[in-house]
């Protein structure tokens, strides 16, 4: 997988858990806000997520600031 695609896949996977995180919350406002219910379901896939997402930025910084290979004069 290159670079752009694990960014793209990488942010797209965050902003989905957090939608599906919001729309349980609206329709399961009691058990929802239960803290083992956080810890166990939603905070492990907000870590996965949030990791690649940081790589996927740490490598576009790293490739950002390489400079071009030379060409041959």
């Amino acid at each position: 997988m290159n670079k752009n695609s694990f960014k793209l896949f990488s942010q797209l996977g965050l902003t989905l858990t957090l939608l599906l995180h919001i729309v349980e919350l609206a329709t399961n406002l009691k058990q929802s806000l239960a803290l083992t219910h956080l810890v166990f379901e939603w905070l492990p896939l907000y870590l996965v997520w949030g990791t690649m997402l940081v790589i996927s930025y740490q490598q576009w910084q790293t490739t950002k600031k390489k400079k071009p290979p030379l060409g041959i004069s």
